[in-house]
């Protein structure tokens, strides 16, 4: 089942999105958040981007791991160092405030989630593309 972003594109109603879905994990049903951690296409493809990109994903490393915070720290993302500069617009990162509310209250240490993959092009230079995971059967975020 695929489901679309609320309209006012707040974080907080994503989240609490996530936390509704998340029984369903304990029917076996796989919750995946995909999007990007950078999507600023003006800068992109103007040759910018790069520190605001690498300052945002490493500040979005520890706030999805950060089983303590997580909640508050999503929720103000535009705050983040690099934050606006890498979405100018959310659409591209709420998918994974979506799958990080489904994690939200898991009892789960921060060392759980696992990074699996990041993908940076040279091709389209401060894209950035990360997986975390929770387990097999509960991602925390995708792409």
């Amino acid at each position: 089942m695929q489901l679309s972003l609320q309209q006012g594109l707040d974080p907080g109603q994503h989240l609490a999105i996530g936390r509704a879905l998340a029984p369903l994990r304990k029917q076996g049903v796989l919750l995946v958040g995909s999007g990007m951690s950078y999507h600023n296409l003006a800068a992109m493809f103007s040759g910018g981007g790069a520190e605001a990109a690498v300052a945002f994903d490493a500040w979005l490393e520890e706030a999805v791991t950060d089983t303590e915070a997580r909640e508050r720290r999503l929720t103000a993302w535009r705050d983040a160092p690099g934050g606006r500069e890498s979405h100018p617009r959310a659409e591209h990162l709420l998918p994974l405030m979506v799958a990080a509310g489904a994690a939200i209250g898991t009892g789960r240490s921060a060392t759980s989630a696992n990074r699996l993959r990041e993908s940076r092009s040279p091709d389209f230079g401060s894209a950035n593309c990360f997986s975390y995971t929770r387990t097999a059967r509960a991602p925390i975020g995708a792409c």
